[in-house]
């Protein structure tokens, strides 16, 4: 019988040379480095496939209102560059545009509408060319994963391989089906990247020092996609840059947080503003016309009250373009944006001239509403902000049979049919049931956070402490923008109401094995 001696050469175990009896002379090198390497793919494809569970349970991704122009947008607009070099150096008319290009306002007015980026447009045609309807879910599954099993290694640096894809897989499953995250990870929208964004930002800032420098890049990237994708995300990220570089002020603070990796951060926001600009100077070059903005803080403050006191007490004598419909307030915000009824809506009924001109006069009506009513406008902002902690419901947001004919209209036929035939189509129960599952699951999970806080069980130093201070910092920032800049709406806070569950998760995992958490070499 053979015998086989290893012998260890290295002290960080990177290489290990086991060497078969003399007679045979055989020498087996096999790099430990390697076997990390090959578990953590394991790891990341196992982790990728349970997040995908919804979307293969719903025989399609999930699909809202807003996902129409991001599924449509970037090959409008690869028509419409098209168009453009056909015609030479002519603008290209607003009509051409609406027929071959960029999603228009409301109304078909003149113009595009921002807020549905296109870049998130293209990552979602891409995937879709490459791996089919569903690959844009595909993707988001795939990024999720890798940042979990990144906060894994972190939070259990010297796991072994078994126990790690035992964890790695109870945690995402748990995530898939009972939070939020396997819903929005299967939702065409870019709104699980605010979740992935505050992570990566909070990876950075938090535990940079125990990354690789490819890693760090890689979750620079994703905050700078996060930023491109959508204008919130862009607020949350410039919040949680600032304060950042406001705490880093401080002795104590610099030397806790990678101080010198906070560029990363600052760059990906520069990425995202600079994207977002050169958008609109492309779509003026392509129509004509400045890009129309949706005006969420007119609608805010005339549903929360001053606004439309400030309009019907100061009208007509401001001027305001909203000055003719001030009779018609107080009207629900998203009626106000999006309801073509001429009773009941508002921004998508009137002429395109007067779109413009309600969306620019947004900040100077703010303003004005703020002097007429400061205490009433300071402290309605405040408890949206606030509410918005608990706004978490999902019910109108997964298109279902109610909605056929915005279905039939807004998608191509072939994905219309696809949407028709998923499982949630017919079963308009599901997304409640969603709802309340995301719900009880959120609540469960800060109360689960909060009796280890009270039992002083939650991590107080080194890397997970700063995770999960950081990512507490992100809900709270995202709640309170979205609160105070749109209004409370479900969606704005259950797209990152998974994060709770997965800190909870992590701060289990760090007092049971932290006998064992040793710094490894090998950095994720």
């Amino acid at each position: 019988m053979q015998h086989i001696h290893a012998q260890k050469i290295a002290e960080n175990d990177n290489l290990i040379i086991a060497k078969l009896s003399p007679r045979t002379g055989f020498v087996f090198r096999k790099s430990t480095e390697y076997m990390k390497l090959n578990y953590r793919f394991l790891a990341v494809a196992l982790c990728c496939f349970v997040l995908l569970l919804p979307a293969m349970v719903n025989r399609a991704p999930f699909v809202y209102f807003d996902s129409a122009p991001y599924m449509n947008n970037a090959g409008k607009a690869i028509q419409l560059v098209q168009d453009r070099l056909w015609l030479g150096s002519e603008i290209v008319p607003v009509e051409s545009a609406q027929t071959a290009g960029l999603q228009t306002s409301p109304s078909g007015s003149t113009g595009t509408l921002a807020g549905r980026s296109i870049y998130y447009s293209f990552l979602v045609w891409i995937s879709a060319a490459t791996f089919g309807i569903g690959g844009i879910a595909f993707v988001q599954a795939l990024v999720l994963a890798v940042l979990i099993v990144i906060c894994l290694r972190i939070a259990w640096p010297a796991a072994q391989p078994a126990p790690f894809l035992v964890a790695t897989l109870a945690m995402s499953s748990g995530l898939s089906l009972l939070t939020s995250a396997g819903f929005f990870v299967s939702l065409v929208t870019p709104d699980v990247w605010a979740g992935m964004m505050i992570i990566s930002f909070a990876l950075v800032l938090g535990a940079g020092s125990d990354l690789g420098r490819g890693t760090r890049l890689a979750l620079g990237v994703v905050m700078a996609c996060a930023a491109l994708f959508h204008t919130s995300h862009i607020l949350v990220l410039a919040s949680m840059t600032a304060l950042s570089a406001l705490a880093m002020l401080h002795l104590a603070w610099r030397k806790a947080m990678a101080v010198r990796y906070l560029w990363i951060p600052a760059l990906a926001l520069a990425f995202g503003l600079g994207g977002t600009m050169a958008f609109s100077v492309a779509a003026t070059v392509a129509t004509g016309e400045s890009p129309v903005g949706l005006p969420f803080i007119t609608a805010h403050l005339t549903d929360m009250g001053p606004g439309t006191r400030f309009a019907q007490t100061s009208c007509p004598a401001s001027g305001f373009a909203i000055c003719p419909y001030a009779d018609r307030l107080p009207i629900d915000w998203i009626d106000f944006l999006f309801s073509k009824n001429p009773q009941t809506g508002i921004f998508a009924v009137v002429p395109p001239d007067v779109q413009r001109a309600i969306s620019d006069e947004q900040i100077r009506f703010a303003i004005g509403t703020l002097i007429a009513e400061p205490l009433a406008t300071i402290a309605g902002l405040a408890r949206d902000g606030i509410a918005q902690l608990w706004h978490l419901s999902v019910n109108d947001v997964p298109l279902t049979a109610k909605d056929e004919a915005f279905v039939v209209e807004g998608f191509e036929p072939q994905t219309a049919e696809t949407i028709r035939t998923s499982t949630i189509w017919s079963r308009a129960w599901l997304a409640p049931t969603i709802s309340r599952v995301i719900e009880i699951g959120t609540a469960v999970s800060f109360a689960g956070l909060l009796f280890l806080a009270l039992v002083k069980r939650l991590p107080r130093h080194g890397a997970v402490a700063r995770l999960l201070l950081i990512c507490f910092l992100g809900l709270v920032l995202n709640a309170v923008l979205c609160g105070v800049f749109a209004s409370p709406y479900g969606r704005f806070q259950a797209r990152i109401a998974w994060m709770l569950p997965f800190l909870l998760a992590i701060s289990l995992i760090v007092p049971r094995y932290s006998d064992y958490s040793v710094p490894e070499r090998g950095r994720p």
